[in-house]
C-alpha cells in the first residue's frame, strides 16, 4: 500500500513537472492571455493599465500589426499624440494592410492632427478667371449731359486669366484652462494672375483671441456643448505688387448645442479700413456685422441656415451701404468616402447718395451658390484635391457695377 501511494505520488510530481517546464519551454507563447487580458482592460477604459502589456509584446515580437493598432489606440486615448502617429504611420506603411484598416487609421491621424497645438496647413489651387481685374462688364454707360442721357464707352474691359493660388495657414492654441485656451491664426496667400502681374492679389492676416467651452444642463439631463469665441485681428493688402489696404476687426461669437441634433450659433464684428495713399483715402470705411444661425442634424452632415445684417460708414455718402444676406448651406461625407458641401446665398445692398458719373442710386442684388466636391479615393500620403465651384451675379441698378463670374479652382487640403 506504502509502495502504491509512493508510485502515485511521484507521478504526480512528474506531471507536475512536466506541465511546468511545457509552460517555461521555448516553445510556449505567453503573448495570447497577455494580449487578451490588454483587451479586457481596453474595453473597460482601463487604458493606462493595458499600455505597459502591449508596449512589452511589441518589444517581443514587434510585427504584429493588431497589437500594433491596439498600442496605437492606446495612446491616443492617453493623449500621448506624438507616439501614437508614429505607430500609426508605421502600420500604414504595411504593404498588406487591408484598405478597411487604412482608412481607420487614417481617421485616427486625422483626429491626432486636429489635436494638434500647432497646426500648419498649405492653400493651394489654380482656376480660370474671366476678369481678372474686376472691370465693368457693360461696353457703355449712359450720363447725363444737358438734361438727356448719352452713351459714354468705357475704356477697361475684362481680362481673363488663369490664377495660381499659394499660401500657408498657422493655428496654434495654448490652453490656459480646462476649458478655455488662446487661440492665434495667421494666413499668407497670393493669387497670381498668370502674365498679368498687375493684377497679382496679396494677403495677410493675424488674429489672437480666447475660446471658452462650457456645457448647459441640470442633473439628470444630457449636458449640452457651447463655446464663445472672442478675437481681434488685422489684414493687409495689396494689389499688384503695391500696397492697398489695411483692416483692423474685433469679434465675439457663440456656438450652442440646443438639442443633440440642433445648434444655434451668433457673431457679431466691427471692423475698420484704411487705404494706402495711392489707392481712394476719402473711402475708409468703418463696419459692422451680425450674423445668426441655425443648425441641425439631416443625413450624414449639418443643414444651416443662417442671415447677416452689415453695413459701412464712410467719409464718401456714395459709399456708405446697408445690406442684407440670407445663407443656407449643407455639408456631408456619404458613404465615408465623397466629401459634398454646397452653400447658397441671395443678398442686397442700398447705397446712400447717388453715382457721380450717372446721377443714380446704387442699390446691388446679390446671388451666389459655391459647391465643393473631394474624394478619399484620390488621396495622396495625406493630401485631398477638392473641386471647389463658384457662380456669383451682381445685378446693379449702376451698370458699371453688373457682374456674372464662374469659377473652377483646384485646391488641395492636407488630412493628416
Amino acid at each position: 500500500m506504502t509502495y502504491r501511494l509512493l508510485l502515485l505520488f511521484l507521478a504526480g510530481l512528474l506531471i507536475a513537472l512536466a506541465l511546468l517546464w511545457a509552460t517555461d519551454a521555448p516553445g510556449a507563447d505567453p503573448i495570447g492571455p497577455r494580449f487578451r487580458q490588454a483587451q479586457e482592460l481596453m474595453r473597460a477604459g482601463r487604458f493606462a493599465e493595458a499600455e505597459p502589456i502591449l508596449r512589452w509584446i511589441l518589444r517581443t515580437r514587434p510585427d504584429l500589426p493588431r497589437v500594433q493598432l491596439d498600442h496605437a489606440l492606446v495612446l491616443f486615448r492617453l493623449g500621448r499624440d506624438d507616439e501614437a502617429r508614429e505607430l500609426f504611420l508605421k502600420v500604414r506603411r504595411r504593404p498588406d494592410l487591408p484598405a478597411a484598416v487604412q482608412r481607420n487609421v487614417e481617421d485616427f491621424l486625422e483626429r491626432i492632427r486636429a489635436r494638434d497645438p500647432l497646426h500648419i496647413g498649405l492653400d493651394f489651387g489654380l482656376w480660370h478667371d474671366r476678369n481678372v481685374n474686376n472691370a465693368s462688364e457693360a461696353e457703355t454707360v449712359e450720363i447725363p449731359v444737358f438734361g438727356t442721357r448719352l452713351p459714354f464707352r468705357l475704356n477697361e474691359r475684362p481680362v481673363s486669366a488663369w490664377v495660381a493660388r499659394t499660401g500657408a495657414n498657422v493655428r496654434w492654441r495654448k490652453p490656459v484652462s480646462p476649458r478655455a485656451h488662446i487661440e492665434v491664426t495667421s494666413a499668407v496667400a497670393r493669387n497670381s494672375a498668370i502674365g498679368h502681374s498687375e493684377y497679382d492679389r496679396d494677403t495677410a492676416s493675424l488674429s489672437v483671441g480666447p475660446r471658452i467651452r462650457y456645457f448647459v444642463g441640470g442633473a439628470g439631463t444630457r449636458p449640452l456643448f457651447g463655446q464663445v469665441n472672442m478675437e481681434v485681428g488685422v489684414r493687409k493688402q495689396w494689389h499688384g505688387g503695391h500696397g492697398h489696404s489695411h483692416t483692423g476687426w474685433i469679434g465675439l461669437g457663440v456656438d450652442q448645442a440646443v438639442a443633440p441634433d440642433w445648434r444655434i450659433g451668433a457673431y457679431v464684428s466691427r471692423w475698420v479700413t484704411g487705404y494706402n495713399e495711392d489707392a481712394s483715402s476719402a473711402i475708409e470705411p468703418t463696419g459692422q456685422s451680425l450674423y445668426l444661425g441655425v443648425s441641425r442634424r439631416v443625413g450624414p452632415g449639418w443643414l444651416t441656415l443662417g442671415g447677416r445684417m452689415s453695413g459701412e460708414h464712410t467719409k464718401r455718402e456714395n459709399r456708405r451701404w446697408a445690406g442684407r444676406e440670407a445663407i443656407l448651406s449643407y455639408g456631408a461625407t456619404l458613404w465615408r468616402d465623397l466629401g459634398v458641401s454646397a452653400r447658397a446665398s441671395l443678398g442686397d445692398r442700398e447705397y446712400d447718395g447717388k453715382e457721380a458719373l450717372v446721377q443714380k442710386q446704387r442699390k446691388d442684388d446679390t446671388y451666389g451658390l459655391d459647391v465643393k466636391l473631394s474624394h478619399r479615393a484620390l488621396a495622396l500620403e495625406g493630401f485631398l484635391p477638392e473641386l471647389n465651384l463658384g457662380w456669383s451675379k451682381t445685378a446693379s441698378t449702376v451698370v458699371l457695377y453688373d457682374r456674372t463670374t464662374r469659377t473652377a479652382r483646384l485646391g488641395m487640403r492636407r488630412l493628416f
